[in-house]
């Protein structure tokens, strides 16, 4: 009888380990209605420039949203020499403990032979977002542009930074 108790435990441990675990994998859950809708930005060939309309519009998309701290939500689509595609999505939103970010989610293809093609993806979360004069130096040694100073989205820069303030990427 005793035995049997013990696995009862065991399989109820065993449960919530998996039930836990599989709870963590899951991407996250999201009602997309409580987010504005940027939509997707096509970028072609030459719209990777940092003067790009393309580049332009999400720069414009995020600060906006990041500064009044609003949920939002824009893709970027863009496409390899190869042909490959790849699709990032960013939410601007809090997390589980209310504190803001940029959710970027990445789905890209890739190429290892001509006839295969790998789908992956990848993520990360920005918890601070600078806007920084355009340059070719460190990102981290431009000066800062103001968040009152009403300038076109051609001539900045941004950058998101991780928790610790470590540079994820620049827009």
């Amino acid at each position: 009888m005793m035995a049997v108790r013990y696995i009862h435990l065991w399989f109820a441990g065993i449960f919530c380990v998996v039930t836990l675990s599989s709870a963590q994998s899951r991407p996250l859950e999201r009602d997309l209605r409580a987010f504005e809708d940027g939509g997707t930005i096509e970028f072609k060939a030459r719209d990777d420039t940092p003067i790009s309309e393309p580049s332009a519009k999400l720069r414009r998309f995020l600060w906006s949203h990041w500064i009044s701290r609003r949920r939002g939500l824009i893709r970027e689509l863009g496409y390899s020499i190869e042909g490959t595609s790849s699709v990032t999505s960013f939410f601007i939103e809090p997390n589980n403990k209310g504190t803001w970010r940029i959710a970027a989610e990445l789905k890209y293809q890739e190429l290892r032979r001509p006839d295969d093609v790998e789908e992956k993806t990848s993520s990360y979360e920005a918890y601070s977002v600078k806007r920084v004069k355009p340059g070719t130096e460190d990102p981290a040694l431009r000066p800062a542009i103001p968040i009152s100073a009403r300038i076109s989205a051609r001539s900045y820069r941004l950058i998101l930074m991780d928790r610790e303030g470590k540079i994820i990427t620049e827009l």
